[in-house]
């Protein structure tokens, strides 16, 4: 999964260096899956200031579908339920299921599907919702736990109705009032959208976003929350929450800028889910309405339409926190080289805490991080095996009982952990290492790669490789012995982030010096116009 996303990363930088864009784009509705979906994810509560009304299609080209008369909404994953608790296969605890009675006449409207679901609720006493599916409107009725079951009842009370018996179980969505009751249900569909008011808001479980709501049902018991909203209000959560709102003004119209390129190129390539991106670091971090600052807006707006380009085409603007000196290749992070993003000395960035750091992984934490991917029981050894010319790592190699697992590039922080390993500009320390004091200077030794020390003079002597043994060392005060293989490894580093692009520490100083946020830009992102 891990290497599924680097690759991801890399097909969109190679799409999107042929997109040549207009400023209106900018206007456009952008799609933002809000919340990384889980088990929990199988229902969620909307709500609006306003009534929510529900319609099919998209914010600049629908067809409205009825007015809930409601302002909280209850949306559900269709599958067994108990007293509100949720079971992705049957249990005998459930006493609502995914099997409904399905009149089989269609209607292409709401109004009359409702007309005649009310009509036969009447004579059947059998409480009903409106279905919709492909571009028709049906007439459903119950929630039952069995085939049989459903089979004796549509025997009983519809006999006079031609009808279908169905299983929806992970295919529909189910809308409920407040009250319980099923107003709507739907075929897993993310042209289905909910909008409170034009132009409003929309609340996901009571956290506020501009624009609109939509779901979708994926690995049959996940529910995405896709918020539908314009490029510029998705900026003004995007930037607060991306870059401190107290920086220079400059910084920020940068940061604006760079997250409007970045989300209009992403606009070009929809998920199969129907969303562009996400709201975390894996693309943009996204706050809503709540994470909104007057001086993150006003960056916003005093940059509106503004998109960075390389001859013409859009770029993929892609930045970092901290680039710890020197920004990276793009090729030396990923698997290609872009000519906008390439790397540069960045003095500027300096200023930022995490400029250098340490950090240490144990050998226990690394075989609980390899196991899952890899099998690994037990290590020996991680050495570094190439460094590019812009001190990233572009090969580390773990030594294992499995035989060698090789990291290339960003795949490293993807296996070791983003939120521990800052980024791939680092040198390993072991505690196997010892220092061997020359004549003229000393020699650090790496005891793995040892079987026994030996000397020609000042110069170590290789032989064969020996792990998980311990050797014999003679200083000049006493024999001791160390192990030859590793407990812990100290990852000494610069930088904060994949390092491509514009450094967001360095955009701070930069402001502060003078610089204007197009010159920012035009530093970072070689070779490109602001416009």
């Amino acid at each position: 999964m891990k290497k599924i996303l680097l690759f991801t990363i890399i097909i969109m930088l190679i799409l999107s260096t042929f997109l040549n864009v207009w400023a209106d784009e900018t206007d456009k509705y952008i799609n933002v899956r809000i919340r990384n979906p889980r088990l929990e994810n199988e229902f969620i509560k909307i709500s609006g200031r306003e009534n929510i009304q529900l319609y099919i299609g998209n914010p600049l080209d629908s067809e409205f579908i009825f007015d809930s008369q409601e302002k909280d909404l209850i949306v559900k994953i269709d599958s067994y339920y108990s007293n509100g608790t949720y079971y992705n296969e049957y249990d005998d605890k459930s006493t609502e299921g995914p099997y409904h009675i399905i009149i089989e006449e269609s209607y292409n409207d709401y109004e009359k599907a409702l007309e005649n679901l009310k009509k036969i609720e009447e004579e059947t006493k059998i409480d009903g919702f409106v279905y919709y599916r492909g571009n028709n409107f049906y007439t459903a009725f119950g929630r039952y736990t069995s085939e049989n079951r459903t089979k004796d009842i549509a025997a009983s009370k519809f006999d006079d109705y031609n009808y279908n018996i169905e299983n929806h179980k992970s295919n529909s969505i189910l809308v409920f009032d407040t009250s319980g009751e099923i107003i709507f249900s739907y075929e897993n569909n993310y042209d289905i959208f909910f909008s409170s008011g034009e132009r409003g808001s929309i609340f996901f479980d009571g956290v506020e976003y501009h624009g609109y709501a939509a779901f979708y049902i994926i690995e049959e018991y996940k529910l995405l929350s896709i918020n539908i909203v314009t490029i510029e209000e998705y900026l003004k959560g995007v930037v607060p929450s991306e870059i401190p709102p107290s920086w220079n003004e400059e910084a920020l119209k940068a940061q604006a800028v760079a997250a409007r390129t970045y989300a209009v190129a992403n606009t070009h390539n929809k998920s199969n889910y129907g969303y562009h991106v996400v709201d975390n670091q894996n693309s943009q971090v996204y706050g809503g309405i709540h994470r909104e600052y007057t001086s993150t807006n006003k960056a916003v707006e005093d940059t509106k339409n503004q998109l960075i380009y390389y001859n013409n085409s859009l770029i993929t603007a892609f930045y970092h926190s901290t680039s710890g000196g020197k920004t990276a290749d793009s090729g030396n992070v990923w698997s290609i080289t872009l000519p906008y993003l390439r790397s540069k000395e960045d003095a500027f960035s300096n200023i930022s805490p995490h400029t250098e750091w340490n950090i240490d992984y144990t050998k226990d934490e690394l075989i609980k991080i390899l196991t899952e991917d890899f099998g690994v029981e037990d290590i020996y050894d991680m050495e570094i095996i190439e460094i590019s010319d812009d001190e990233r790592v572009i090969e580390t190699s773990i030594k294992t009982d499995k035989g060698e697992v090789n990291l290339i590039k960003e795949e490293i922080r993807a296996v070791l952990g983003y939120s521990k390993l800052k980024s791939t500009w680092f040198t390993i320390n072991k505690n196997n290492q010892i220092t061997i004091q020359g004549d003229t200077d000393n020699l650090k030794s790496n005891l793995a790669e040892k079987n026994k020390l030996s000397f020609d003079g000042n110069k170590v002597l290789d032989t064969t490789i020996s792990y998980n043994k311990k050797e014999s060392i003679l200083s000049k005060e006493e024999k001791f012995q160390i192990n030859t293989s590793p407990d812990n490894f100290t990852l000494v580093g610069r930088g904060w982030g994949h390092g491509i692009g514009m450094s967001q520490y360095g955009a701070k100083q930069m402001a502060e010096e003078g610089f204007t946020y197009d010159e920012i830009l035009e530093y970072y992102y070689t070779g490109v116009t602001v416009k």
